[in-house]
């Protein structure tokens, strides 16, 4: 049985208070990196010197150095997706972002509803409404907010990183 690096790691959202209408997650499976990236139009990046180019921008965050580009802010320099997951690999890094967290919606929609006395045919309208309230609330649109959670001691459990507390690189 091959050994689990935790690269097969499932998602798990990490307790600790979450903004409403947002929900916290980490992860470090491959796919699901890739699909958040894509629903931002993020693109792999680095400010690092590496096989692929030389360092442009000096990163402080303990020499882990990947980053995203986004469309208008596009300060590190582009790498292929597996230069990015192999120093993902390498630095044991585990992804953490913000995703919108659906039961919240579902549940101020519901409440809207009830305040004006359940009526029929504005259940989109209700959401759309339960969406901007949130949105409004924690003062941001869709978020693009994400972490690299380095641990110095190997890949552990997300639980453990995140309650070791060590090695977060704010983007």
């Amino acid at each position: 049985m091959p050994a689990d690096d935790g690269s097969n790691m499932p998602t798990k959202p990490l307790r600790q208070p979450e903004p409403r209408g947002v929900r916290i997650r980490a992860t470090r499976e491959h796919d699901e990196i890739r699909r958040w990236a894509e629903a931002h139009c993020a693109q792999p990046a680095t400010g690092e010197a590496t096989a692929s180019g030389p360092a442009i921008v000096d990163v402080n965050d303990g020499g882990a150095g990947i980053r995203f580009n986004f469309p208008a802010f596009a300060r590190f320099r582009p790498i292929a997706w597996q230069e990015w997951f192999e120093n993902f690999e390498q630095h044991h890094l585990t992804f953490v972002y913000e995703e919108p967290d659906a039961g919240q919606v579902a549940q101020r929609a519901y409440d809207l509803w009830q305040a004006r006395g359940r009526p029929l045919g504005l259940d989109h309208e209700d959401w759309f409404r339960a969406e901007q309230d949130l949105e409004n609330e924690r003062g941001a649109g869709l978020s693009i907010r994400y972490w690299l959670v380095a641990d110095p001691e190997g890949p552990r459990p997300v639980e453990s990183v995140q309650s070791a507390g060590r090695g977060v690189a704010k983007v």
